[in-house]
């Protein structure tokens, strides 16, 4: 009987130590801790000179590099079935130093499409995404913004 309980206790610790190892692989792989995404962004680099300016009150508040964006934490966000991985658009401005708004004009280099649509700060939602494009320029994507309306290679957000 003292032999059964003691492989039983093996086995939940062998299970649990397997677990763990599981767990820290796949959450070590990669910035904001989900090793997927991590694999989706390796290597995707910017052209030279890319950067998104935050903008408050005509006043420069910071500007990012695509390394920048993604240092400050990566969230993967399924937007109309497709995998959009990037920083949240309220993280970058509170990185930024924001504290309150009532709209974020997102505004883009206008190559491919309109290159400017506003946001609401009820639109903000903490899904809304900067997600990284394999040209290594960010474009605004969130549940609420159709793909059609998205802006891409965004430069600069304008805090009103």
């Amino acid at each position: 009987m003292r032999r059964r309980v003691t492989y039983i206790v093996l086995a939940v610790v062998l299970l649990a130590v397997a677990g763990v190892a599981w767990y820290l692989q796949s959450t070590m792989n990669s910035p904001g801790g989900l090793a997927a995404q991590g694999n989706r962004l390796a290597g995707i680099t910017s052209p030279p000179g890319y950067k998104v300016t935050v903008v408050e009150n005509g006043r420069t508040r910071a500007s990012y590099t695509l390394a920048g964006l993604e240092a400050i934490g990566v969230k993967h966000v399924v937007v109309q079935g497709q995998p959009q991985d990037g920083p949240t658009l309220l993280s970058v401005l509170a990185k930024a130093g924001v504290k309150h708004f009532t709209a974020v004009d997102v505004v883009g280099e206008g190559v491919r499409d309109s290159g400017k649509m506003t946001l609401t700060r009820a639109q903000v939602v903490p899904d809304v995404v900067l997600a990284v494009a394999q040209r290594g320029t960010v474009k605004i994507a969130g549940p609420d913004i159709p793909q059609d309306q998205r802006i891409r290679d965004v430069i600069r957000l304008v805090v009103r």
